[in-house]
C-alpha cells in the first residue's frame, strides 16, 4: 500500500507523493489532466522490487499550486527537490507519461548526473506549433470561464484504446473521475507550461544514460511510428510498443508496461 508524503517546497508550496516498496527508486511523473492515480498498478505492482515514487504535479492530487503561472523547468525542480529529500544519496530512475515525460526531459537537462536511466511513455520531444499554443491556451481560457470538465472533456475520447472503453469500464471511470478533479487554475496553469516548453529534438543525440521509449499501440496523441522514429535518435535507447492500449499505457496495459520497466531497470 502507497504512502501520501506531502513536502514543504523551497518557495512555501506544498510538494507532493505516493510511495511504496524499497530497491532502487522510480519516480514517475503523470499525465495531463490527470494525477498519481494513473500510476495505481506501478504502485502496487512493482514495490516489491523498487521504491516507486509517484509525484503530484502542481495544483494535481495532493500538491498545492501556489503559482498560477510556472514552466515545465520548474517542475523538473520540483522534481529534483523530492529526489534530495527521498532519495538523496542515489540516482534515480525517471519514468514521464506524455506532460510527464515532457517534464523528464526538463529534469535531464538540469540534473542528468542524478539519472541511471530514463522511461519516456507516450510522449514526444518536440515543441508546440503555433497552432498547438492557441489550442492549449484557448483550453486555459476555457477552464477559467467554464470548468475543468468543460475544458479536458474533448481529450476524453483520444486518451483510451477503443477496447479498453469496452472491456476496462473501471479504468475508464478512473481516467474520468481525474479529468473533473483539478481546479480550473490548475489546468489552466499546466496547459499554458505546456505550450512554452522546451523543443527537445536537437538533443535527443546528447542523451547518455540509457532511455526506454514506450509507445501506445493505438495511441493518437503520441503515435507509435513517430515515437519509433524519435527513439532512434537517442544513442542508447530501447523502444517498445504497448498492445492493446492508448494514450494510457501503464493504466490500460500494467502488466506489459511494469515488465518492460523491470526488465530495463533489472530489479
Amino acid at each position: 500500500m502507497s504512502n501520501s508524503i506531502q513536502i514543504l517546497g523551497p518557495r512555501g508550496n506544498t510538494l507532493a507523493v505516493h510511495a511504496a516498496g524499497e530497491g532502487p527508486t522510480l519516480f514517475l511523473l503523470h499525465g495531463f489532466p490527470l494525477d498519481y492515480r494513473m500510476w495505481q498498478n506501478q504502485l502496487s505492482d512493482l514495490c516489491s522490487r523498487m521504491h516507486v515514487v509517484a509525484v503530484h504535479f502542481r495544483g494535481f492530487g495532493c500538491a498545492s499550486l501556489d503559482e498560477t503561472q510556472y514552466t515545465l523547468a520548474d517542475l523538473a525542480q520540483d522534481v529534483e527537490f523530492l529526489r534530495q529529500h527521498l532519495a538523496a544519496n542515489e540516482k534515480i530512475w525517471l519514468a514521464g507519461l506524455s506532460m510527464g515525460g515532457y517534464v523528464a526531459f526538463e529534469y535531464w537537462r538540469q540534473c542528468a548526473s542524478h539519472l541511471h536511466g530514463l522511461i519516456l511513455s507516450n510522449t514526444k520531444p518536440t515543441g508546440d506549433n503555433d497552432e498547438a499554443k492557441a489550442n492549449r491556451r484557448a483550453m486555459a481560457e476555457k477552464a477559467l470561464k467554464s470548468g475543468s470538465w468543460a475544458a479536458v472533456e474533448p481529450m476524453f475520447g483520444k486518451l483510451l484504446a477503443e477496447q479498453t472503453v469496452a472491456s476496462k469500464p473501471d479504468v475508464a471511470a478512473l481516467v474520468k473521475t481525474m479529468m473533473v478533479t483539478p481546479d480550473p487554475k490548475s489546468v489552466a496553469a499546466a496547459q499554458n507550461a505546456m505550450a512554452e516548453r522546451r523543443d527537445f529534438t536537437e538533443q535527443l543525440s546528447a542523451i547518455q544514460c540509457p532511455t526506454l521509449v514506450i509507445a501506445g499501440e493505438s495511441d493518437p496523441i503520441a503515435p507509435a511510428e513517430d515515437c519509433r522514429k524519435w527513439a532512434s535518435q537517442i544513442p542508447n535507447s530501447r523502444f517498445e510498443v504497448i498492445p492493446a492500449s492508448g494514450h494510457l499505457s501503464p493504466l490500460e496495459n500494467p502488466d506489459a508496461f511494469n515488465q518492460l520497466v523491470l526488465s530495463f531497470v533489472k530489479a
